[in-house]
């Protein structure tokens, strides 16, 4: 599977009985012996043959989570905290194209019935691990729990190099001078700005590291750029901004 940087991760430093994690919070599930729950995970399946669950194959060094079989599964994080807004990447890996694992919240890990979904992970490639991106921010509830759950098919899923960090840009971007515009947010910085010409596909645009804001740049005249605010290189956390600049 991919390397991650995981520098600033939290790690399991002993048992707690509380399994309440901080973030930045990376899981590569090494640490964990093939046919377990990852600690302070919660698992919650209808397959009688104890999936989703840790696993070593030869597609991967280290272990990952994976999802088979029949039945409808569900693993939840440890207690994150309050997640709303939070930024999740993944390594995911199928064997058909249909199969879809979504992304929800839960108020309480070992009630499956308070998973609220948020979105649906899919990839177009078979058999080879994909980095995938997603934002909670669309959640409004105050739920600490991540749910990550495979419906019904029996077609498999695999999961590695979990990352899932918060995604606090709450920004603005505007228009400042004829070519000039200016990125604003109350965290104060500490997120990326993809941009690029008006309707480009995100992951082709030109990404820019904000450290401290107010951030200034400076941009083409006469030109139309949509902004995407992102909590890390591919999780969009809000919608994109659109500016237009002026004449010279």
């Amino acid at each position: 599977t991919p390397t991650e940087d995981t520098t600033g991760c939290w790690e399991w430093k002993e048992i707690s009985t509380s399994h309440k994690v901080t973030l930045p919070y990376c899981d590569d599930f090494s640490a964990y012996a093939s046919g377990t729950v990852p600690r302070g995970w919660t698992r919650h399946t209808e397959n009688t043959g104890n999936y989703p669950r840790v696993y070593n194959y030869r597609w991967s060094d280290d272990s990952y989570l994976e999802y088979s079989g029949s039945g409808e599964q569900m693993m939840v994080t440890p207690d994150m905290g309050e997640v709303r807004g939070v930024a999740v990447r993944l390594s995911m890996r199928v064997n058909d194209t249909t199969t879809r694992l979504i992304v929800g919240v839960l108020t309480d890990a070992a009630d499956e019935h308070t998973f609220v979904e948020v979105d649906t992970l899919r990839v177009t490639r078979t058999s080879e691990w994909i980095t995938v991106y997603t934002s909670l921010q669309p959640y409004t509830g105050g739920g600490h729990y991540i749910g990550f759950k495979r419906t019904g098919s029996s077609n498999y899923v695999y999961i590695d190099n979990l990352v899932v960090d918060s995604c606090d840009t709450r920004a603005t971007v505007t228009l400042n001078r004829s070519n000039v515009v200016v990125i604003d947010g109350e965290s104060g910085g500490g997120f990326y700005v993809e941009y690029g010409p008006q309707g480009f596909a995100q992951g082709t645009g030109t990404f820019v590291r904000v450290e401290q804001t107010p951030y200034e740049m400076e941009l083409n005249y006469s030109s139309t750029y949509d902004f995407y605010v992102k909590c890390d290189s591919g999780a969009t956390c809000n919608e994109p901004y659109q500016v237009t600049t002026l004449a010279s």
